[in-house]
């Protein structure tokens, strides 16, 4: 990290474990902050609290730039997953379609050269 900036990291660290309301708390990962004013802070978190992280970070994405849309069907739930290629943003499921369709052309292509010897 370059001087003079901030940066942060997740990985694997001690188990700890408490009691909360009577509820047993694990811990199993470390979250590490790092700030030129007041060095390294560290959490003790788990699966469930980086899963909270990511909604965070991607409700503020949302608030910043809008929920993203597929560039196909438009639909654009909390949990697509969209892929980029050939310049478009698409949903899984018209990614595939996409690639089907790229497969299946490709596929009579190479029957029409077969068959035309072209």
């Amino acid at each position: 990290m370059m001087e003079g900036y901030s940066g942060d990291c997740i990985g694997q660290g001690d188990r700890v474990e408490y009691v909360v309301g009577g509820h047993v708390h694990r811990n199993d990962m470390n979250h590490c902050i790092f700030t030129p004013l007041k060095g390294v802070i560290r959490y003790n978190i788990n699966e469930d609290d980086v899963g909270s992280m990511l909604q965070m970070a991607q409700s503020v994405l949302y608030e910043l730039h809008g929920k993203p849309k597929c560039s196909e069907c438009g639909d654009g739930g909390r949990w697509t997953h969209f892929v980029v290629r050939d310049g478009k943003k698409r949903c899984c499921r018209c990614d595939y379609k996409f690639v089907m369709k790229a497969v299946a052309s490709e596929s009579q292509a190479r029957r029409n050269e077969y068959t035309t010897g072209t």
